[in-house]
């Protein structure tokens, strides 16, 4: 699957990114650059944003992994 605007291949958290943010039913998606510009945030935000999500268990994200829990600071 690819980006709706740039191409770039995706991956779970940029689907669940725009499904989160965007449209839970949407069928094309961003990556997570061209959604941060769609939404007018820096790609840090969005990146921590994200993450908080993935902490409270959102389902819409891959669960964290031990290495992606190393990282979060």
């Amino acid at each position: 699957m690819n980006c709706m605007r740039c191409g770039a291949v995706l991956d779970g958290i940029d689907v669940g990114a725009h499904r989160k943010l965007i449209n839970r039913a949407a069928k094309e998606f961003f990556c997570r650059n061209c959604l941060a510009n769609e939404l007018g945030w820096n790609r840090a935000y969005l990146d921590q944003t994200v993450l908080r999500f993935r902490r409270w268990g959102c389902t819409l994200f891959p669960p964290l992994s031990a290495e992606d829990s190393k990282n979060e600071n």
